[in-house]
């Protein structure tokens, strides 16, 4: 239960980081500007992180330590996710 709401709030956080850096921009961003975002996993100080176009926006709970090898492995070189409902759906899968 401790790992849901931890992926929950690590979520509604990263909702909000989101919507300030959104806000934060020049204008707002076109459909095709925002399929083009760039989001991945990679990891840091032996947690999970969240990039996006290059610039770490979010750290995770998520212990690298509790991680099998080879998703370890995956994250030090950087995993490339398609959209933002693949990052969630990779996030609660590491976090499970």
């Amino acid at each position: 239960m401790r790992r849901y709401r931890s992926a929950v709030m690590f979520c509604a956080a990263l909702v909000a980081a989101f919507a300030l850096l959104g806000a934060a921009a020049a204008g707002e961003k076109s459909a095709e500007a925002e399929s083009a975002a760039e989001y991945s996993l990679r990891s840091e100080g032996g947690v999970v992180s969240v990039y996006l176009d290059g610039e770490m926006v979010a750290s995770t709970e998520i212990d690298l330590t509790g991680l099998r090898s080879a998703d370890r492995e995956l994250l030090q070189k950087g995993v490339a996710v398609r959209d933002y409902e693949e990052l969630i759906r990779l996030i609660e899968d590491l976090n499970s």
